[in-house]
């Protein structure tokens, strides 16, 4: 299983443990997706600085679990890719 990649404070990718847990073994579905876009929330702690606030930073992560875990719903479904 892909690991969902995230902007923690520190350097390098984190690994959200929490939206895993809530997707593994689950349909992919949107009530999925819906459920660990909120965990992110517990998974990562973005910094602020001037390039982008962590408020932002949380909202642009949100926007690419749900494409990724669209991608995969689709995939999995025979599709080879959304728009």
């Amino acid at each position: 299983m892909a690991a969902l990649p995230t902007s923690p404070a520190r350097i390098g990718p984190t690994l959200a443990l929490r939206a895993l847990a809530v997707i593994k073994g689950r349909r992919l579905g949107p009530a999925t997706a819906e459920a660990a876009v909120a965990a992110l929330t517990e998974d990562l702690a973005p910094i602020d600085n001037t390039q982008a606030s962590a408020k932002m930073r949380l909202h642009l992560q949100s926007v690419l679990t749900r494409r990724a875990l669209a991608e995969a719903r689709a995939r999995s479904s025979g599709q080879t890719r959304i728009a």
